[in-house]
């Protein structure tokens, strides 16, 4: 008779951990969504900006072709040019290619930034209308404290239920606090293992160094 009770709360402290984790989940999911949808500038790869100095470098050669044919084709401007040494050529050139390609990246940025807003923002303001909503849900549905609204420790409380390690929220925080000291301690371990082992090979390599300097 006292097993039945026992099982019927963990059954539904079972759930609430699960209700949570749900709820946790979807908060993170959205929380990247966002960040995914409204991050600028956009990541292109060192292909995309080789491609498009390619791009910008014989845009500007066909526009100063096309321009010293047509609109300044008796113009000083072409004179200058022509006078005007290679070396200062390519220095010129080189200026305006990189100033056109950054005027050319920022102005895409915004482009595609406004595409991708646009696209996504029935998501937005899904999101944006979502999280006071999964908020309040966590704070007035679950028996988790906020401390563990995460999933690593959420998985281990449900772990500890699965495995009947656990038959109270107390039991299942004393157990999840007992096993992060533990596993705090044996990285504290390690890492004094590892500042010892760099002494002690320091030490050897002193000590033969005075060796050498005995002998010599």
């Amino acid at each position: 008779m006292d097993t039945k009770p026992s099982m019927d709360h963990r059954n539904k402290l079972k759930e609430n951990i699960s209700l949570t984790s749900q709820l946790v989940k979807r908060l993170q999911q959205n929380h990247k969504d966002y960040n995914r949808i409204t991050k600028k500038p956009l990541n292109f790869n060192f292909g995309y900006h080789v491609l498009s100095l390619m791009v910008c470098f014989c845009f500007i050669f066909y526009l100063i072709i096309f321009l010293g044919n047509t609109v300044f084709a008796e113009s000083e401007v072409i004179t200058k040019l022509d006078k005007m040494d290679f070396s200062d050529f390519i220095t010129w050139y080189s200026i305006l290619i990189v100033f056109f390609y950054i005027f050319s990246y920022v102005i895409i940025n915004k482009v595609a930034f406004k595409t991708k807003i646009k696209k996504n923002f029935d998501r937005l303001n899904e999101i944006i209308e979502e999280k006071p909503n999964l908020i309040n849900q966590l704070k007035t549905q679950s028996l988790v404290p906020e401390d563990y609204w995460n999933i690593y420790a959420l998985n281990k409380f449900e772990k500890y239920i699965n495995n009947q390690r656990a038959d109270s929220l107390k039991e299942v925080i004393n157990l999840f606090e007992q096993e992060e000291r533990h596993e705090q301690q044996i990285k504290e371990m390690k890492i004094m293992q590892s500042i010892q082992q760099a002494t002690y090979k320091k030490t050897k390599e002193i000590a033969a160094i005075s060796w050498i300097n005995l002998l010599k």
